[in-house]
């Protein structure tokens, strides 16, 4: 019999890690994982390990939405640092369940879209794209944090940086270990 990988042993064990490494083929093999766990395991305890930056926000989104619709109760663990649309991943546990390692950092950052060459109507397009990206960005952190829109707004501009105590104190999570 083949011994399991480590990867193969923390999902036995209800552990997913994120990190900035998500592109669309992690993405899809996390969600896809994480499906499995659930459709086998739908009251057991979920746990996300987060160590992410800028990544993609359709995955974000992707990962995001998957996660909430599982049954599961699910805790999320942020170590290092965590910033851009990967904010979305701390909040993503149950209220009450939501750690940072005391050296984790969070960054606040604008979300960007990519302004390339192009015709006045592509332009327009990725502006409203960008536009509803940022609204769906900042609702979520604000339902989550308890932070009105237009404060995580307002931070997200200034490009706020959290100590995992302010982290706490701001709503992104719960408890720092």
């Amino acid at each position: 019999m083949k011994e399991k990988s480590l990867a193969e042993k923390l999902i036995d064990n209800g552990i997913f890690i994120i990190t900035s490494d998500i592109n669309d083929k992690s993405a899809h093999n996390l969600i896809f994982a994480l499906l499995d766990y659930s459709a086998s395991n739908p009251e057991k305890e979920i746990k996300l390990y987060v160590s992410s930056g800028s990544v993609d926000y359709l995955n974000v989104f992707a990962i995001y939405d998957v996660v909430k619709s599982l049954p599961n109760p699910v805790s999320t663990y942020s170590i290092g640092g965590i910033s851009d649309m990967s904010l979305v991943f701390p909040v993503l546990g149950n209220k009450g369940k939501r750690y940072a390692l005391k050296n984790t950092l969070f960054y606040f950052s604008e979300v960007v879209g990519i302004l390339g060459e192009g015709q006045q109507t592509d332009i327009e397009i990725l502006a409203k794209d960008t536009m509803r990206t940022r609204i769906a960005f900042e609702s979520i952190l604000s339902e989550a944090t308890g932070k009105s829109v237009e404060q995580i707004h307002k931070d997200l501009i200034n490009e706020v940086k959290l100590t995992a105590e302010q982290a706490k104190e701001y709503g992104l999570i719960d408890e720092v270990m």
